[in-house]
């Protein structure tokens, strides 16, 4: 009698706990080098994202590659700040070293009552198959495990899971038609989902996905889309804009100089078509997770972010396919709010950087962003409220072995102005007359004006802390 009467305590203690806690829930899906451009093609997600909330119009990745992009989301710190400025393990190691890992926003949530849960990639540069752990902040933790040492290994279809659920540790392996990477990873949150609600806390779901990531394995390189979707996009063609596989490129940089035009378009088109394939499972996900929620009772409490990693170029200025650069394509995102408060189908222009996204959910769930954090709370914007909202925010890049490569400004009002440190050649931009970035016109500012972009570059680049915000 005794024991029913502790468990009776327990239930109505955490039934207490949950009616007392009225913090939103939020969940961040946070999809893999997708590109403004390419959603436009994707009524069915944009149903349930853009449309359902709020589109900010001009959202960024400070350094748009990976591993740095999601260490500045966790880290809520730009790259010039964490060091972990390229996709090379040494650099998650180091960031790991300085104590990043442990001021990420998960732990900082989970100390303040959420249940935090983590489903798909981690940081570009996790430890291989020796060490894998849940990193510090995680209540439930699961991600597919590297294994870079077989040649046949596919992210898509051929892979295995290191989860621990409150401490318990197991592996789960997938392969074959029936695994399907994305699939697997909408069933695994919609398992962390069911838990995290059941603790009668507020719960953060961390969801980055792999679509539309090209598969490594393939070359020349395609994503792979779930069997259900193959050639829905068949004939799509990678935009034609003004730059694509760009004639005269003598106002760029010495590198984009250098790059031949392309000669076989098709097989971009190719690329673009499998990419927009395989974001079709995405948005299966998102409705799975929103479903979910909803049977949960979960759903009207909850905020809904959807973001990109960073964009891509595909054939812009003779860019086969990457990022890393300091273009529109590379650098601005598709960044989609819905949730409490916020009305559908509204928009906002103003500079948004996934550096505002810890910030946001620390404030969210009631806790100041320490000083280490650069971005600052969305949760005004999400009211409505721009007043004294930044006017410009920083975009920079590195090559592999750490060398600069750019440093840019990127104003509100559409000039970008960017340094290219690697040979110390300038771009200045108006995209307003000019969208596509097809002519450099540094040429045209006068000595004073270039002076201020100049200055207002440096004080980004050099900024940490609160200074950033």
């Amino acid at each position: 009698m005794r024991i029913v009467l502790v468990l009776l305590a327990l239930v109505a203690a955490v039934g207490a706990r949950a009616q007392a806690d009225d913090r939103p829930n939020v969940v961040l899906v946070y999809v893999d080098d997708m590109d403004t451009a390419g959603m436009d093609r994707l009524g069915g997600l944009l149903e349930v994202t853009r449309d359902a909330g709020l589109d900010v119009r001009q959202g960024f990745v400070p350094n748009s590659i990976c591993g740095p992009s999601r260490a500045s989301l966790l880290s809520g710190a730009s790259s010039h700040t964490t060091g972990y400025v390229f996709n090379r393990r040494g650099y998650y190691v180091q960031w790991k070293a300085d104590g990043w890992e442990d001021r990420a926003f998960p732990v900082l949530l989970r100390e303040a009552g959420y249940y935090t849960a983590h489903v798909g990639k981690t940081v570009n540069g996790f430890p291989g198959r020796e060490d894998y752990h849940a990193p510090p902040g995680w209540d439930w933790f699961a991600t597919p495990m590297a294994d870079g040492d077989d040649p046949g290994f596919r992210q898509y279809t051929d892979f295995s899971v290191f989860r621990s659920v409150e401490g318990a540790v197991d592996t789960l392996a997938f392969s074959g038609p029936g695994a399907y990477r994305t699939d697997v990873d909408a069933d695994l949150a919609v398992d962390a989902l069911r838990r995290a609600s059941a603790s009668g806390r507020p719960f953060f779901l961390y969801l980055p996905l792999y679509g539309p990531h090209a598969e490594p394995a393939t070359n020349p390189p395609v994503a792979v889309p779930a069997p259900r979707h193959a050639g829905q996009f068949a004939g799509a063609l990678a935009p034609r804009t003004a730059a694509f596989n760009e004639a005269d490129v003598s106002d760029k940089h010495g590198l984009i100089q250098q790059r031949p035009q392309i000669p076989d378009v098709d097989l971009l088109d190719n690329l673009y078509q499998s990419r927009l394939e395989a974001m079709l499972s995405v948005e299966d996900a998102v409705r799975r997770v929103r479903a979910e929620l909803a049977a949960l009772g979960e759903l009207d409490d909850t905020y809904l972010f959807f973001v990109s990693d960073n964009g891509i170029l595909i054939g812009q200025h003779r860019v086969r396919f990457t990022k890393g650069f300091p273009y529109e394509p590379s650098a601005r995102v598709p960044f989609y709010v819905s949730g409490p408060g916020i009305a559908p189908g509204s928009a906002t222009d103003e500079l948004v950087s996934i550096l505002d996204l810890g910030p946001t959910f620390l404030d969210l769930a009631g806790v100041a962003a320490p000083d280490y954090m650069e971005g600052r709370s969305l949760v005004p914007l999400l009211r409505g409220d721009a007043d004294g909202w930044r006017q410009s925010l920083l975009l920079e890049g590195w090559f592999n072995d750490g060398s600069a490569y750019y440093r840019a400004l990127r104003a509100r009002s559409g000039v970008k102005y960017a340094q290219f440190v690697v040979d110390g050649t300038e771009e200045t931009y108006d995209l307003r007359f000019d969208p596509h970035e097809v002519e450099s016109r540094t040429d045209l500012l006068s000595t004073s004006a270039r002076a201020a972009l100049a200055a207002r570059l440096d004080s980004l680049a050099g900024c940490a802390g609160p200074a950033c915000r």
